[in-house]
């Protein structure tokens, strides 16, 4: 029993020993004195204590379970998220793992064929040889029993040699045809800014006047519509034995003929002629290797009489005639079919001579023959007209269709027979004006003559470029109404915006502009190389020097304040025209008189290209200047500043420091005309010191130098 009362002993103390301590608090000992004097007052005091210390334990352990069921909550979450990808995988293996396996099988039962298919061919040849008597006299021969052996040996090793094994891709795919391919492209075809595709918008419009058109294997009834019949004869040659050239080739004669009928016809409408031709154009560009040389040159003679037809749109007038009352209905829809129609028409042969520039050396030949010449220069007089106002577009095309007649001379100089230098003539001088021509990023400039610019009637994007912002875009879908079929267009009134100042219209414009014309330089360029031997174009000089005067006045005064996003194209033009020069200067290709004709503007312009490059004034000039001319690039140093003190830690390199000032004073030069490439100064360095000697070159320094001092403060 003492035993017992010990063990409880020391239970007890153990437990006490480990309860944390009391905490000593205020006015322990009158509490004490209290204690001794009132002992139920006591007993009362810490049975409170006792039970606010175990609330405060409950709390306690209360917010460690709940916390500890929060982490296993979130455990268990993580666990039930990882067991969910983990089965996802074993299924995706099963999956594959039965695909495998069903493959194995079809390759075993595809052997399993082929031994069995070998086995009965062995039966059936040993059947035959012993039905044969001369084999079965040849085979007593001691020779022939070893061959019999050989062969017998030889056929066992290939039965015992292990089966190939073939890896098939895709079983299930389907491989379709270039036809269907086709066939598919031309229905989902959409012009840009259109909202109904070009099946949907011939799909609106039936002939009025024209009935029951057939030709081949378009069928087109009195009362159905355009893209109904084509979008049948699209679909019934989905699967059809014809191949791709052939199919394109009889539907380009479809699609032309359907022209013709509605063109030649005084009553019909060409509502549907322009959307017509969009799909002749999508015929050759889907696969041009598939167009026949023959075809391509019907097309290139069927687009040009198309363009004499509707030539009208391209004579704009130079000045509005006072005798126009222009009290006519303010509509527009039919003018705009006839635009759509030529500017589709320009594209298409522009793609066309393209094809032709891939073709081997004969088809060439056989393709410029003298009706060619005369429809290029046909072409030439309507859309580099003088006597009236340029259209951009055009100009475009038939600059781009020079080059590639010069290209294909430079590739095959047996063509220049086919084309000879005489012809060029009228065409380049037809250029000439249209080089003469400025440019502008400012908006409202249609009347001014000597400027290129995008009239508000052509402010749509064509086939091949989208130049302007494509205003008019959204007038293709309006030409027709959804759902109900008619032989007239929609009516369309003449309403444009409003534009001022510089716009991204204008901006897009004058970027076009400046590209053309690097585009006409570069084919005189190709003209002196493939016509090396030829005499060169007199006025040439002069209009390449006076032009290169021009466009640096440009880059000195207009461009040097200014904010332009194309200023660095005006650099390229000048570039590359003074590369031309220097080139044919070289090659003695103008003779001296003509040099002297044009010296006086071509010395100051190269006096500027060299001489200014040696004068870049001091830091704080440069920096003015870079303000004032290059602020785009200017905000962009200083972005890359920001990048170096934060990368260096605010404290940038010399080194890094200077190259950022050397690369920015490099561009600034180029931009303001100060100076060049060095390429570029080094040409022009040399013409210069061919074109003049040291008195005329001291005179030249002094002259400009007391210049640049009247005009100074």
């Amino acid at each position: 029993m003492d035993d017992w009362d010990d063990d409880d002993e020391d239970d007890l103390i153990e437990a006490l020993s480990k309860k944390p301590p009391r905490e000593p608090s205020f006015g322990s000992t009158q509490s004490f004195q209290r204690t001794q004097n009132d002992p139920k007052g006591t007993e009362t005091q810490s049975a409170v204590a006792v039970s606010a210390e175990e609330a405060k334990d409950i709390e306690m352990k209360l917010l460690k379970a709940q916390g500890e069921a929060s982490m296993l909550r979130d455990k268990l979450a993580l666990f039930e998220a990882e067991k969910e990808r983990e089965r996802k995988t074993q299924t995706q293996k099963q999956k594959e793992l039965e695909l495998q396996h069903q493959h194995e099988l079809d390759l075993i039962k595809a052997d399993l064929q082929k031994a069995e298919d070998e086995k009965k061919f062995l039966a059936f040849s040993g059947r035959s040889s012993h039905r044969s008597p001369g084999r079965h006299a040849a085979a007593n021969t001691p020779e022939a029993s070893s061959g019999e052996s050989v062969s017998a040996a030889t056929k066992k090793r290939k039965l015992e040699e292990p089966p190939r094994r073939y890896i098939t891709l895709k079983p299930n795919r389907i491989v379709s045809d270039e036809v269907d391919l086709f066939v598919n492209s031309a229905i989902s075809h959409r012009l840009a800014g259109s909202r109904l595709s070009t099946l949907e918008i011939l799909n609106n419009i039936y002939l009025g006047h024209v009935k029951d058109f057939k030709f081949k294997i378009l069928d087109i009834a009195g009362d159905g519509p355009v893209g109904k019949g084509i979008f049948d004869m699209l679909m019934s040659h989905i699967r059809s034995p014809l191949k791709l050239d052939q199919f394109i080739e009889i539907l380009l004669e479809c699609l032309a003929m359907l022209i013709k009928e509605i063109s030649q016809h005084e009553k019909e409408c060409d509502t549907a002629v322009p959307f017509l031709v969009a799909l002749m154009h999508h015929c050759i560009t889907f696969r041009p290797s598939a167009i026949h040389t023959m075809a391509l040159k019907d097309l290139f003679n069927f687009m040009v009489d198309l363009i004499r037809t509707h030539r009208s749109v391209l004579k704009r007038p130079l000045r509005k005639s006072d005798l126009e009352l222009d009290v006519g209905p303010d509509i527009f829809q039919y003018e705009f079919i006839r635009i759509l129609t030529v500017l589709y028409a320009f594209d298409v042969l522009e793609d066309g001579l393209k094809i032709v520039q891939s073709l081997p050396v004969s088809f060439q030949a056989a393709f410029m023959d003298d009706a060619f010449r005369g429809a290029v220069d046909d072409i030439s007089r309507y859309s580099l007209t003088i006597s009236y106002q340029p259209v951009i577009n055009v100009i475009h095309n038939t600059v781009e269709m020079f080059n590639c007649i010069a290209n294909m001379l430079l590739e095959a100089p047996e063509l220049k027979e086919k084309v000879p230098v005489r012809w060029w003539d009228n065409i380049i001088n037809r250029l000439y004006h249209i080089l003469n021509k400025g440019t502008s990023n400012t908006a409202r400039n249609e009347l001014e003559l000597s400027t290129l610019h995008l009239f508000d009637e052509i402010n749509i994007f064509g086939l091949i470029r989208n130049i302007g912002d494509n205003h008019n875009g959204q007038l293709i879908s309006l030409l027709v109404k959804e759902n109900e079929p008619w032989h007239l267009p929609r009516v369309i009134m003449r309403d444009f915006p409003k534009e001022q100042g510089i716009t991204n219209r204008a901006t897009d414009v004058e970027w076009w502009a400046v590209n053309m014309k690097i585009g006409i330089v570069k084919l005189f360029e190709k003209l002196a190389i493939a016509y090396r031997d030829g005499p060169v174009e007199r006025n040439m000089l002069k209009v390449l020097a006076r032009l290169l005067a021009q466009t640096q006045e440009v880059l000195l005064t207009v461009l040097l304040g200014e904010d332009s996003e194309n200023i660095h194209v005006y650099y390229e033009f000048f570039s590359q025209t003074l590369k031309l020069i220097y080139h044919m200067w070289k090659s003695g290709q103008w003779e001296l008189r003509l040099l002297r004709e044009a010296e006086a503007e071509l010395t100051v312009c190269l006096w500027r290209v060299v001489f200014g490059t040696t004068h870049e004034g001091s830091r704080v000039e440069m920096a003015e200047h870079k303000t004032l001319a290059d602020r785009f690039d200017e905000l962009r140093l200083q972005q890359d500043a920001e990048l170096y003190e934060d990368a260096f830690e605010n404290e940038v390199p010399d080194f890094v420091a200077e190259e950022t000032r050397a690369q920015s004073f490099s561009r600034l030069k180029e931009i303001m005309g100060i100076g060049a490439e060095e390429t570029t100064r080094q040409m022009a360095k040399t013409m210069l010191e061919g074109i003049t000697s040291m008195e005329d070159a001291d005179a030249l320094y002094m002259a400009m130098q007391a210049g640049s001092a009247e005009l100074g403060p």
